[in-house]
């Protein structure tokens, strides 16, 4: 019997630490969270509001620079009603941080992938640079605008 409550407080402690609250939401595809810090999600490119980029992202999509300004807001209110407060798992892939020191993790959220559910809303994009990650084809093929 010793054991048994032994196990299942050990099993409770383990799933408490690999549960991290949110904190922040900077937007569709990066988050703080309250044990990791700053993290860029894996896995997907949301809409932008640096000229240069929402360029490009006008140019893939065919939207005007207006309507990405839009979705980016839309994108980040998503995140916030999906993420805020929450209490989420993390997952690595091949590759820990970006070259601005950000953690790079999938987002389990009620053990379904975030990345997923915002493409599907189509409110990000695949992440075309990072073609190297275990859901990527997922991703691409789950999307309306397809890397090449």
């Amino acid at each position: 019997m010793k054991l048994a409550i032994f196990t299942f407080l050990l099993f409770i402690g383990t799933n408490a630490l690999a549960c991290e609250k949110v904190i922040k939401i900077i937007d569709g595809d990066t988050i703080e969270t309250s044990i990791t810090g700053r993290i860029r999600i894996l896995g997907i490119d949301s809409f932008d509001k640096l000229p240069k980029i929402v360029a490009k992202q006008s140019k893939r999509t065919g939207f005007s620079n207006k309507d990405i300004l839009h979705l980016r807001e839309v994108g980040k209110d998503f995140a916030t009603e999906t993420l805020a407060n929450k209490c989420i798992q993390l997952e690595t892939d091949y590759k820990d941080t970006d070259i601005y020191g950000r953690k790079l993790r999938y987002i389990i959220v009620n053990g379904a992938d975030y990345s997923l559910s915002i493409i599907k809303q189509g409110l990000a994009m695949p992440y075309c640079a990072e073609k190297k990650i275990r859901n990527f084809k997922k991703y691409n093929e789950a999307s309306r605008w397809k890397c090449k």
